[in-house]
């Protein structure tokens, strides 16, 4: 956190916490239930909801991207971005039961597991796409369980990107800050800010067809990171890619998370993966996540290709 520059919150990303259930409120007086008052941590500025132990601190990093991430105000810690409480899921005869693992602010975390093991299913009952049957979810220290997808603060990249065919790349990465009403000015200054990071600026102005499947997954990847969010969920996005590719994607991928110190929650069946980007890994097995020692998981062999585990349950 030292090494940040932390600033108060622009009023963007005022707009962006108040549209997800938390209101801003820059004041010395004792708040409401809704108000924020601004308060001083040894790494910086940040802001603090009335009742709640918990500052959000809002991060420019060098790139000139917005990050929120929370901390514990008694410990002046960074808190936990992930926590995921016994938590059961039924689809079918298919069925997972209390399923629990925490993620640390910044961490890039791999959820590994072999076909039909269930990974991408709590993948996306995180993201708020799947219902589970029990249990909690929380986002930067916000019970989401029963939350809308889109007010849960997290960007999501599909296995096979899932590119609008219609728009270009420009439009593609800013729209989810157009339903957002952003102004086009913002919109474009983010657009560009983001095309300069993944090294797509050359393709704003074409549309999926004809992209390698390298360039798909990158634009995807800045549509998830366009509106500032707290995390980042990947289901195996390098799955469908050549090696070449994937190994500039491996390079890509660290970057971002380095430079943008978004909290990342990445599905894979692969040991290189787990190997080259994971600051923490997890196993799904037997209906269970656990956590593993990153050397076990280099000793053992490739788990086969995988498709989402739902497409193998339900055929």
């Amino acid at each position: 956190m030292d090494n940040f520059i932390t600033q108060q919150a622009s009023a963007q990303v005022e707009a962006d916490l108040c549209n997800s259930g938390w209101c801003c409120a820059e004041r010395n007086e004792s708040p409401g239930p809704k108000d924020w008052v601004t308060c001083e941590l040894s790494s910086g500025r940040g802001l603090i909801k009335a009742g709640i132990i918990a500052v959000v601190v809002v991060i420019r990093r060098p790139a000139g991207l917005w990050w929120i991430l929370t901390a514990d105000v008694r410990s002046g810690k960074l808190s936990l971005v992930i926590r995921v409480e016994e938590l059961s899921i039924t689809v079918g005869s298919f069925s997972l039961s209390k399923v629990g693992f925490e993620v640390d602010t910044g961490q890039y975390a791999i959820l590994m597991g072999r076909t039909g093991s269930g990974k991408t299913t709590i993948l996306e009952s995180v993201c708020g796409l799947k219902t589970i049957s029990s249990g909690r979810i929380v986002l930067m220290d916000r019970d989401v369980t029963h939350l809308k997808p889109g007010l849960r603060g997290i960007g999501f990249v599909p296995q096979e990107g899932a590119l609008f065919p219609t728009m270009t790349v420009r439009d593609q990465i800013g729209f989810a800050l157009e339903i957002r009403k952003w102004k086009k000015s913002d919109i474009e200054q983010r657009v560009q800010e983001l095309a300069d990071l993944l090294g797509i600026e050359h393709l704003l102005k074409r549309k999926p067809l004809g992209l390698s499947g390298g360039e798909r997954q990158r634009i995807a990847l800045g549509r998830a990171l366009a509106a500032h969010p707290g995390v980042l969920c990947l289901d195996e996005p390098l799955s469908a890619l050549d090696e070449a590719t994937r190994d500039e994607m491996y390079a890509l991928l660290k970057s971002v998370q380095q430079r943008t110190g978004v909290t990342t929650l990445h599905i894979t069946h692969s040991r290189t993966e787990a190997r080259l980007l994971a600051d923490v890994v997890f196993r799904v097995e037997d209906g269970r996540v656990a956590q593993v020692d990153q050397e076990t998981i280099l000793d053992e062999p490739e788990s086969p290709s995988s498709v989402s585990d739902l497409d193998r349950i339900e055929a």
